[in-house]
């Protein structure tokens, strides 16, 4: 099931003007990027003005959507992909340092394989995985949010599967 639900942009764009004139902190800024991304999302679920988002001027305080990576892994057009693989990897140096990755594989159409690594992970939260679970990931840029390096929030927009962090890099790619 598909739902299309027609937002126009003066709206996305007096939401947008609301929230950035208000002061924010790290956590107003990311919840209004929350709110713009999930009402962005609901208006054009197929991505098909993704590029055109990825260019929009961005007021002080408010979080940055324009970043390369983001747009290579929204131009695949992944949708809901069954999750074959998943896995964390932590390294606790002796003194301080300690670092944490996620590796996370999809199969795709064609029995091609789609692997997102995550690293220098933040706050990661996971569960109810299991055979079967789909995966759909909303990654955005958090850059203008300065957050202590981290430059992306991850999420899992499916229900069955929670999955949610951020991180300070990430690949995609597919074999």
């Amino acid at each position: 099931m598909r739902l299309t639900l027609d937002i126009p942009d003066d709206i996305l764009d007096d939401v947008k003007h609301k929230l950035a004139s208000q002061p924010t902190g790290v956590l107003e800024a990311l919840a209004g990027d929350a709110v713009l991304g999930f009402l962005t999302s609901l208006r054009d679920h197929d991505g098909r003005s993704q590029a055109k988002r990825g260019r929009e001027k961005v007021a002080p305080g408010s979080v940055s959507k324009s970043d390369g990576k983001i747009e290579k892994y929204q131009a695949l057009g992944l949708g809901s992909l069954p999750v074959t693989a998943l896995s964390i990897q932590q390294t606790v140096p002796q003194v301080g340092g300690a670092h944490q990755s996620l590796c996370l594989q999809l199969l795709a159409a064609g029995d091609h394989t789609v692997i997102l690594t995550f690293s220098g992970l933040r706050q990661l939260r996971f569960g109810e995985l299991h055979p079967g679970s789909v995966c759909s990931l909303n990654i955005s840029s958090i850059t203008d949010a300065q957050m202590e390096g981290l430059r992306y929030r991850v999420s899992n927009r499916e229900q069955d599967f929670t999955l949610q962090f951020y991180c300070t890099d990430f690949e995609t790619s597919v074999n």
